[in-house]
């Protein structure tokens, strides 16, 4: 249909600065259309990557969610910079009871780092539309674009819900669908209400979960943060901080993108990895991962969060007090770590000899027990 009737309109240097250049891997990018299905009440999402003859050729992310209507489409969708909590309230979706991820507008850009050609097919109240928005001519086009609409308004009888095709991949090496999975997996919290799978072009399906986070990990020690020993009742993030803290039984190599705490809220990630404290230096810190909900910074009256989601605004007088919190936690767990780790390896050694260090060194007279226990510990 040549006439069609949507319309986006824009700053071309928006398209350039916020779009290309936004992200530079896919799973950043990816996630961006993920997340518009949470926030479109989806309890199914699908990325299928497609290849011919060994080389990338499309990617659809489809959903079940809501959909769009025509006006939808263009009034939510192709709206550049419209945020949708301003537009609409913040209140929570009305099947699933999210609190919405999405808030400056600009996700939709971050796809033409991946693709020069975008097919959006969004089906609502037995009603289709598909369009097709074109980088050369978006990129061309001066103040308005009217993406190419094929089908406006068609009857339809599948549910409702909507799929987003990247096609004209910018990518030339083959899909790895096995990382892929592990980086989305690191930025989303996931729940009984979400299911997120990848179809490889081999037809092998891998689900994605909480659990696939911390797979290539021996996880030794545990500490869930909401406990009062770490936010204690009169502290201002009591019921606020939810979480879990973890250390592997083996130094976690900075190349897996592990090492250090994540901050998240409304379920996807905020912050980066990190420790929120300048001094690092004890090898405690290579044992340290886990993960941090931080959703009341999303209810601020300022934005806090960086437009690619990779840190916030620690400069903000609210974060600027979060900070030095989240460094006393994860000292607090630097004491216990060390703590449970020498009850183990006397637990290991009482094992292995069949002796019981505590009890062996009570019968020595006090001016060799601390010689003694320091060469156990040695050992």
């Amino acid at each position: 249909m040549s006439d069609s009737p949507f319309e986006m309109r824009f700053d071309p240097r928006t398209i350039k600065h916020l779009g290309v250049r936004m992200y530079s891997t896919l799973p950043p990018a990816i996630a961006e259309i993920i997340a518009n299905s949470y926030d479109a009440d989806a309890s199914q999402v699908t990325v299928t990557l497609r290849e011919e003859d060994n080389r990338p050729a499309e990617i659809t992310v489809s959903d079940n969610g809501d959909g769009l209507t025509r006006d939808e489409i263009n009034e939510k969708f192709l709206m550049i910079g419209r945020n949708r909590r301003d537009d609409e309230g913040d209140e929570p979706s009305q099947k699933y009871g999210r609190k919405r991820i999405g808030k400056k507008g600009l996700g939709k850009l971050a796809l033409f780092g991946l693709a020069k050609t975008i097919k959006i097919t969004t089906r609502r109240d037995g009603k289709r539309n598909v369009f097709v928005l074109d980088w050369d001519d978006l990129n061309s086009a001066k103040g308005v674009y009217k993406p190419a609409a094929t089908e406006v308004d068609q009857p339809t009888v599948e549910p409702n819900g909507t799929a987003v095709s990247l096609m004209g991949l910018k990518r030339k090496s083959p899909f790895d669908a096995e990382g892929l999975a592990d980086s989305l997996s690191r930025l989303f919290i996931f729940d009984d209400t979400f299911d997120l799978v990848i179809e490889a072009s081999n037809g092998d399906r891998m689900a994605i979960d909480n659990n696939r986070r911390y797979r290539t990990l021996n996880i030794e020690f545990k500490w869930d943060i909401s406990e009062t020993q770490f936010v204690p009742q009169e502290s201002p993030y009591f019921g606020k901080l939810t979480g879990e803290l973890m250390t592997a039984e083996t130094p976690i190599t900075p190349a897996s993108g592990l090492r250090g705490i994540t901050l998240f809220s409304r379920q996807k990630l905020v912050n980066a990895p990190e420790f929120f404290s300048s001094s690092t230096s004890s090898h405690f810190y290579q044992y340290l991962t886990g993960w941090i909900s931080v959703d009341f910074i999303d209810d601020l009256d300022d934005d806090v969060i960086s437009t690619n989601r990779q840190s916030l605004d620690w400069e903000h007088p609210e974060m600027a007090k979060l900070r030095p919190f989240l460094a006393g936690i994860v000292s607090q767990v630097n004491v216990d770590w060390r703590r449970k780790r020498k009850e183990k390896k006397k637990e290991e050694l009482k094992e292995a000899t069949g002796i019981d260090t505590v009890a062996w060194i009570n019968t020595m007279p006090d001016d060799v027990k601390d010689s003694t226990n320091q060469i156990i510990e040695s050992l």
